[in-house]
């Protein structure tokens, strides 16, 4: 399992080559990382525990001359994934395709944002991988993708390119219905006033908070053969797994980090102070949106995606800005070391509960 050791590697060097601050070797290590990643999670076969349930839609999707509405109705996937899986399996091609496709859509989508949105864009995507590589990009094909689409669409809202901003929102719910929550925080993200921003937050953490197991009776109360309604329903009445308190300790981490940014805040010019804006709040929106969908633990663990790379990016840029070198360097390594650290216990979880096997690729399985 060793191979699987592959972030901190990326991580430790990242922060090696983030110590000379150039950025030409910031982009050429940011390429090197995303295209590593995205071929070892491309190019695997049978190595995860989604891994035979995706290459199962992918059998059972139609071809493009017969994808319709009703011979998709049954397929377990949202219409845009299935789309891709019906034009490249109506072109001859294998599953295989598949993942590769999503893994450098995904990888290269997150990618481009930390370049537009930070000078240590690779020590970024290399943080948010000691996070997510195991979950997201390497078993949760279909929320990879949407993820990064609400990264982009963030980032366009950033630009105010309205049309854009719609369009990847609009393409990410078809890749994963849970996107449709994000369209909350794109609204909020609006709102002018600072007061009025973080009141409506406050409201939607407590809110989560304060809800109590009377929910899970819910699923009871609901009968719909609506798809979407159906998931819902699923995941309330059988949550797979627990928001654990180390995961609650990380959202406290970047809280505190936030802190001390603000405590470190120096004169900086418009452009920067737009920026350090924009991500404040987004992180704070995506924080507050993982605490008001905690009492389902699979929807908090996907909400957290978009927390956890929008705060990494926040938190580097503020250090990077406010921080002599000598303290930065030190700020910097230890954040790669608690992350690696991080990466380290998950794997070993990860393991131990079969939810990733021995590596191994699809040319093997070629003929």
């Amino acid at each position: 399992m060793t191979i699987y050791l592959l972030p901190i590697i990326l991580t430790g060097l990242a922060y090696a080559t983030s110590l000379w601050r150039i950025a030409s070797i910031d982009r050429t290590v940011l390429l090197f990382s995303t295209v590593v990643a995205a071929l070892f999670a491309g190019l695997r076969w049978n190595s995860d525990v989604d891994y035979l349930g995706y290459l199962e839609i992918y059998t059972d999707t139609p071809n493009l001359s017969d994808f319709r509405a009703e011979t998709i109705y049954d397929l377990y996937g949202e219409p845009a994934y299935l789309l891709l899986n019906s034009i490249l399996k109506s072109v001859g091609v294998e599953f295989y395709f598949v993942t590769m496709i999503c893994a450098f859509s995904s990888l290269a989508l997150k990618s481009y944002v930390s370049a537009k949105m930070s000078k240590r864009a690779s020590l970024g995507i290399c943080l948010y991988l000691c996070i997510h590589f195991l979950t997201i990009e390497f078993i949760q094909i279909r929320w990879a993708v949407a993820s990064s689409l609400l990264i982009l669409a963030f980032y366009f809202q950033f630009r105010r390119n309205l049309i854009l901003t719609v369009a990847c929102h609009a393409l990410a719910i078809g890749f994963h219905y849970f996107s449709l929550v994000f369209v909350l925080i794109a609204l909020l993200m609006d709102i002018r006033s600072e007061r009025r921003f973080y009141v409506c937050l406050f409201i939607m953490a407590l809110a989560g908070v304060a809800i109590d197991s009377d929910l899970f009776l819910l699923p009871a109360l609901v009968d719909s053969d609506l798809y979407v309604i159906k998931r819902a329903v699923r995941y309330l009445d059988e949550p797979s797994s627990q928001v654990g308190l180390f995961s609650y300790l990380r959202l406290l981490l970047y809280i505190g980090l936030f802190a001390l940014a603000k405590c470190l805040e120096r004169g900086t010019n418009v452009k920067e102070l737009a920026l350090d804006r924009f991500l404040r709040r987004v992180s704070h929106g995506s924080l507050a949106l993982t605490l008001l969908v905690s009492f389902v633990p699979l929807m908090h663990f996907r909400a957290v995606v978009l927390a956890d790379f929008f705060s990494i990016l926040f938190v580097l840029n503020v250090l990077d800005r406010n921080l002599r070198f000598s303290f930065d360097r030190v700020a910097v390594a230890t954040l790669c070391g608690l992350f690696s650290l991080w990466y380290y216990f998950d794997l070993a979880n990860y393991v131990s509960a079969d939810r990733i096997y021995t590596y191994q690729t699809w040319f093997g399985q070629l003929k």
